[in-house]
């Protein structure tokens, strides 16, 4: 068949028809077929047949179409189906092995991250950020670097919309300063070629951290150096708004996640979702220039999260209008949040858009139930951009296993187990026994997996192709490092173990017990070391911060005597940042918490007779709190690294 003599539209009408393998197939059979299976309307076509047609994934950094190369277009929808055809529901599950390995430094991962699904940038703690390219299977040094980080990164946004001109803003802090650094870098697609990238430092200025997100020169921050609350910053004129909740929650909150859409700003807290509309932010950056504090603004609306239940975790998804939504869904007006909630441990899709009946002002959602967790030792997660895939590192038979689901299609429950959905599943992490979770990072659309450990061991896959054999193993012996491994160094200090620090009589103990339901003591010093030291791993700030979310300082000023024996149900009092005493009982019949923020007139003297006549925590008065189960199985799973007591299954801090 001569296809030169057919108009390209007519290609494409006939080689459209067909399915994408085939059609790159018909490469090998002559230079004619090799032109037309090129053609760029062929692809676009196949974007819209393949992609669109079977709500797969597409990158919101190859849109619009007309800026991106065809050769990265092909790239992504070959990718798509070669993914999707593996993840088909009745086909088997796909137990595959990590094909490429990169080493660093002992404990220096910090941030990391896939831009335009083939480049994993990554931050070596307090000194530099480093760019791989993982289209390149082999490779021991970053194609690029910058020097010069001082603080560890705690927020971070991307915008990979250029064509390929990347922005990375980053907001880094210590204890005692932030600074926000502005980087420029020319990163290729996936299949093009381009220039090496380089870092270009574009500014930098102080004051602000916990980046949450930037776009349409505004940016939302977790808190400025003078006051710990929500703020929006002009990234031009360095005008501010402070945030304030809509409503006087007693739910002390810490924020999960921020999106700026079009017109409206939202904040996730674990609790509720609030709402901000833009102009009247704008006008306020507008007031009186001589007016020294900077104006605070209210929440326009607070959603609060189905069955006002507590979320530990909240992520923006990357729905598409164009590609992925029905017609009536306005990308401009709505967008999709990936949710967990923890006192049912349910993983749902919310789709947050305008109410159409209302004055277009108010916001709903509506929910999409996805599948349960519960029965997995989950110590991090990772969502695909679209939401259709979630990636879960689990802590198997004190390893480290990496597992990625899909979204049900069929079930007979309304919330089915992960395994039900699950497409993949990598084998151990390698030496995962001795090694600990340091992050991940995850592109749905290329299908790149990358988990990084506290031995700086970055494992990586691509799942959009078939397992190949396993990468070798780096030469070096974990048990060999001189260098104990850290689970967080965001959190510096490690305490040492164990906990308590002193052996407390068994008979003594009885005795306590017997003379008294609750014995109380205040000796948190003696007994729990470094407990209230602000950078302590495992301390109580971090427990009430990252388990808790609740922001702020925190120190334990009390608990029961029963405390001082691993295994042992006990309850611990924790003063917070207002002042208030928050309660935290460990229940041994479901191996969970019950956490309550007690009333604010309750003083520390009052909990021993107040707790004794309610016999349980969960029968006081005041605010339910959740925990971050997460949070707690990574650092559980870190003890059990370096401990070797049969108690610390319990998973319980």
């Amino acid at each position: 068949m001569a296809l030169d003599i057919l108009p390209d539209d007519l290609i494409v009408v006939i080689l459209g028809s067909l399915d994408v393998c085939a059609i790159v197939s018909l490469r090998r059979v002559s230079k004619g077929f090799d032109r037309a299976t090129r053609l760029r309307p062929l692809w676009v076509h196949l974007v819209f047949r393949e992609v669109r047609g079977r709500r797969l994934s597409w990158p919101s950094y190859a849109l619009p179409l007309t800026d991106v190369p065809t050769k990265t277009i092909e790239e992504y929808v070959v990718r798509a189906t070669k993914a999707d055809r593996q993840c088909a529901k009745g086909s088997e599950l796909h137990v595959r092995k990590f094909s490429r390995c990169i080493v660093r430094a002992p404990n220096s991962i910090g941030w990391l991250r896939v831009v335009k699904g083939r480049w994993l940038i990554m931050e070596l703690r307090g000194e530099q950020l480093e760019v791989w390219d993982l289209q390149q299977d082999q490779g021991s040094e970053p194609v690029a670097s910058y020097r010069g980080l001082k603080r560890d990164i705690d927020g971070s946004c991307v915008d990979a919309s250029a064509a390929s001109s990347v922005t990375i803003i980053l907001s880094t802090s210590t204890q005692r300063s932030s600074v926000i650094y502005f980087f420029s870098i020319n990163l290729s697609h996936l299949g093009d070629f381009g220039p090496t990238p380089n870092f270009v430092l574009l500014d930098t200025f102080e004051g602000y951290s916990g980046l949450l997100d930037a776009r349409a020169r505004l940016a939302v921050f977790s808190c400025s150096a003078s006051k710990r609350m929500p703020l929006v910053r002009d990234m031009r004129t360095g005008s501010i708004v402070y945030l304030r909740s809509f409503e006087a929650t007693q739910r002390p909150q810490r924020l999960l996640s921020a999106h700026i859409l079009k017109e409206y700003i939202f904040l996730m807290g674990p609790w509720t979702m609030e709402v901000y509309p833009i102009t009247k932010i704008r006008s306020l950056m507008q007031g009186d220039p001589e007016d020294i504090s900077p104006p605070v603004t209210h929440a326009s609306q607070s959603l609060v999260y189905p069955g006002g239940e507590m979320a530990n975790h909240v992520t923006v998804l990357d729905h598409h209008p164009d590609l992925s939504e029905p017609s009536s869904w306005n990308g401009e007006s709505g967008f999709c949040l990936g949710v967990y909630v923890k006192r049912s441990t349910y993983w749902m899709l919310l789709h947050v858009r305008l109410d159409a009946g209302s004055d277009s002002s108010t916001f709903i959602y509506s929910i999409h139930p996805l599948f349960s967790t519960t029965g997995l030792r989950t110590i991090a997660c990772c969502w695909g951009g679209s939401g259709q895939r979630l990636l879960l590192a689990v802590s198997h038979r004190g390893s480290i296993q990496v597992l990625c689901g899909g979204t049900p299609i069929e079930s007979k429950y309304l919330y089915p187990d992960f395994e039900e959905g699950l497409a993949f599943e990598w084998h151990a992490i390698p030496d995962g026994e001795k090694d600990l979770f340091a992050g991940f990072a995850f592109d749905e659309a290329s299908g790149f997996c990358v988990v990084a450990t506290s031995s700086s061991r970055i494992w990586i896959d691509d799942f959009s192709s078939p397992s190949s054999s396993a990468c070798k193993h780096p030469k070096e012996n974990l048990h060999s490092m001189k260098i104990p491994l850290h689970p967080d160094p965001l959190w510096p200090l490690l305490h040492p173990l164990p906990w308590p620090a002193h052996d407390f009589p068994d008979n003594l103990l009885l005795a306590l017990q017997a003379s008294a339901p609750m014995s109380w003591s205040t000796e948190v010093d003696y007994n729990f070391p470094k407990m209230n030291d602000p950078e302590c791993y495992g301390g109580a700030r971090w427990f009430v911060n990252e388990a808790l979310h609740v922001p702020g300082p925190a120190s334990l000023v009390m608990f029961t005597v029963s405390a001082l024996r691993l295994g042992e149900a006990s309850t611990r009092i924790i003063q917070v940042s207002s002042g208030r005493l928050v309660a935290v009982e460990t229940d041994l019949n479901s191996w969970s918490y019950n956490v309550k923020l007690l009333p604010s007139d309750i003083r520390l003297n009052q909990i021993p007779d107040l707790l004794r006549h309610l016999v349980s925590v969960r029968r006081a008065a005041g605010v339910d709190l959740n925990v971050d189960l997460t949070v707690v199985r990574r650092y559980m799973f870190w003890r059990s690294k370096v401990e070797d007591d049969q108690f610390l299954s319990l998973g319980l801090w």
